[in-house]
């Protein structure tokens, strides 16, 4: 333990520590499994911990994190993008530095949305080359000292491209890109309707991130400063490969339209993330290999591929597990109170992504309701109580 930093702890495979910096994490090396068919199945990594006797010497609530899980989907990623630094993990998918830090150890790239992210991501040991800042509420002259530091910025409307080109007179320097987030303007469609989908697409006329694709080629003709990305994120928790296809070809057939009409050479694609992952036994969504080996079917000898799995790649690496504090009966219903808030379950909360939950003795619990307040409180169905549970 570095005593100058007490975010630091040893991070050891085989071992349960705790890692004191935004979450509190245990960690155990156990092997995990994917169904042969290109679908996920879920987590089976925990079926070997022992529940109680983590709670007990760490307290909860407590975040548990598998590492050899991610290295596994960065892994099956690599099919696709062939070089450890094109995956770039999104810091707001889960800023715990032993995440950060186990990207690095892989080799991987961080995307970054704010400034204090950009601090963690080198805190954690990225330098600026494999840090790509991506925000659309980012300063001008904030995105131009991290070009200047070597840093790869995505660019999200024209106004900011503009006052970019106006500001940067200096030549860029040689580790720096320029990429430019694209609003597309198809459709992507998912297989199975869910409520919450309308709330995370960016692929409407609504959608407000990214510069209209319709717009682009026009713009760029304008832009003197080099070009060479671009970016596009169009849809979270895809539940099919067809809508990844639609993307790739789109992005495909806007590079020839820039390259045609303007003077500027794209040479990367940053197709963002969005794969959806299981939280339930009856999800059903491609696997991350799957998806790696229909995307390269499609790929360009003149374009470098970049992807930015969040969920995706470290969603099955960590499990929340809390404690049953207290049980109660109201009007024929019986309540199980536990010690970790919607807070940490946003997701169930208001988007309604149930995940599953397991007693201490690993089997799933049957539940009806999402009665979640900012403590939290379960509906349980003539369910025999549990000390520990785990989502």
């Amino acid at each position: 333990m570095n005593p100058k930093n007490p975010c630091s702890s040893p991070h050891k495979r085989g071992e349960i520590f705790v890692h004191e910096d935004l979450t509190r994490i245990a960690s155990k090396h156990w092997r995990s499994q994917f169904l042969g068919d290109g679908h996920q199945m879920l987590e089976t990594w925990s079926q070997s911990l022992n529940f109680s006797k983590i709670g007990e010497k760490f307290g909860t609530p407590i975040y548990i994190f598998y590492p050899s899980q991610l290295e596994k989907n960065f892994s099956d990623y690599l099919q696709f993008v062939e070089q450890p630094r094109n995956i770039a993990y999104p810091v707001k998918a889960n800023p715990s530095l032993a995440v950060l830090r186990q990207v690095l150890q892989l080799n991987g790239s961080v995307d970054c949305a704010s400034k204090s992210e950009v601090n963690l991501a080198m805190f954690a040991g990225f330098v600026a080359e494999r840090i790509i800042f991506n925000s659309p509420a980012a300063d001008s002259h904030e995105l131009v000292e991290m070009l200047k530091q070597g840093m790869t910025v995505v660019v999200d409307s024209a106004e900011t491209l503009i006052e970019i080109s106006e500001l940067y007179s200096e030549s860029i320097p040689e580790n720096s890109k320029i990429f430019l987030r694209v609003n597309p303007s198809i459709p992507l469609e998912y297989a199975n309707y869910q409520d919450w989908q309308s709330l995370t697409s960016n692929c409407s006329s609504l959608a407000k991130f990214g510069i209209p694709s319709e717009d682009l080629s026009k713009l760029l003709a304008s832009i003197n400063i080099p070009i060479c990305g671009l970016h596009i994120h169009a849809v979270s928790q895809i539940d099919n490969t067809k809508s990844f296809i639609n993307i790739i070809n789109f992005i495909h057939n806007l590079v020839d339209d820039i390259h045609s009409h303007t003077h500027h050479l794209i040479s990367y694609l940053d197709l963002g993330g969005g794969l959806g992952i299981n939280f339930t036994d009856n999800d059903n969504y491609p696997s991350i290999s799957d998806l790696s080996q229909v995307l390269s079917k499609f790929k360009r000898t003149d374009i470098t591929y970049i992807v930015e799995p969040g969920q995706s790649l470290v969603g099955n690496s960590m499990g929340l597990l809390t404690k049953v504090t207290a049980i109660k009966q109201i009007r024929g219903k019986r309540w199980a109170i536990v010690d970790v808030g919607s807070d940490q379950l946003a997701k169930i909360t208001y988007l309604k992504w149930y995940h599953q939950i397991l007693a201490v003795n690993h089997e799933p619990l049957p539940l009806e309701g999402n009665g979640f307040c900012w403590w939290s409180s379960l509906l349980f169905r003539r369910h025999t109580a549990t000390k520990y549970l785990t989502f």
